[in-house]
């Protein structure tokens, strides 16, 4: 969460709210980034989308979904 929360602030500072949107596919992680997704929606202004995993698809396969799937 530390780097999303950096990454807010970067965008903000410089005045390019709206301009840039961040895209997260959690590969089935079992460290509850879920919930803490949810918890640093409402601390940013940064838009934040983000895909939950059932099952860890490998590296490439979730870059490649994310890829497609972030509209």
């Amino acid at each position: 969460m530390k780097n999303i929360l950096h990454i807010n602030k970067l965008i903000t500072d410089e005045s390019l709210a709206g301009k840039f949107r961040l895209v997260i596919s959690n590969n089935a992680s079992t460290d509850n980034i879920k919930a803490e997704l949810e918890r640093v929606k409402e601390k940013i202004d940064l838009e934040l989308i983000s895909f939950n995993q059932n099952e860890n698809m490998g590296l490439e396969r979730n870059a490649v979904f994310t890829l497609e799937n972030e509209q």
